[in-house]
This record gives structure tokens, C-alpha cells and sequence, in this order.
């Protein structure tokens, strides 16, 4: 029996929520709550610290670094397993708009004829 290809992309895309959602929810129970350090916090979002990188770099070294430390933090802790589903919900939505499946079912019905 031939799987058409609704129910194999319907498939593919189920599992690849199931794999995705199962690994970042896995990510998020298992990963500790982060004790941040008071000092060390102030010193990396100090308006001194700031000016002094400006003062070195402009207004877009600034800009880097703050979009740097923003992208690093995507990348740790419980925002890891938030990123995961969220590219997880992306990649199955693509796969499911732009898996051409309507041509495909009325290819395999004339074959059954």
C-alpha cells in the first residue's frame, strides 16, 4: 500500500514538531535556573561601560555589541530550548506550505485507475 504524499507530508511534519517540541521541552526541564551575579550584571549594562565602548568604537561598535550579547543569549539556559521551538514551529510550517502535495494526490489517483 503507497503512502500519498498528504499523508507522508502530514507525517514528516508531525514528527518534526513531535522531535523538535520533545527535545526543547526536554531542554527546559533539565536545564537549572541561572543564579545571576549582582555585580557582574552592573558592570556588563553599566551607561559607563557603555560610553566607554562608544568612545572606542562609535555608535555601531555599540549596536555589535549589544546585538552580540542578545544573539549569545539565545543560546543558553532555558532560551535554548525556547529557540529550538520556535525554529522547530518554523521549519514544520515551511515543510508544510512549501511541500507540494496537491499535484502529487492527483497523480497517484490516475495511477490507481
Amino acid at each position: 500500500m503507497r503512502l500519498r504524499a498528504a499523508s507522508i507530508r502530514r507525517w514528516t511534519v508531525t514528527g518534526l514538531l513531535a522531535l523538535g517540541w520533545g527535545v526543547a521541552a526536554a531542554l527546559y526541564v533539565a536545564t537549572p535556573p541561572v543564579a545571576e551575579n549582582g555585580d557582574v550584571y552592573d558592570l556588563q549594562h553599566s551607561r559607563k561601560l557603555e560610553r566607554e565602548i562608544e568612545g572606542v568604537g562609535g555608535k555601531a561598535v555599540l549596536l555589535t555589541n549589544d546585538l552580540n550579547s542578545w544573539v549569545a543569549g539565545l543560546f543558553h539556559g532555558t532560551n535554548l530550548a525556547y529557540t529550538i521551538a520556535i525554529a522547530t514551529g518554523a521549519l514544520a510550517g515551511g515543510c508544510w506550505l512549501l511541500w507540494p502535495a496537491a499535484g502529487s494526490d492527483k497523480a497517484d489517483h490516475e495511477e490507481a485507475r
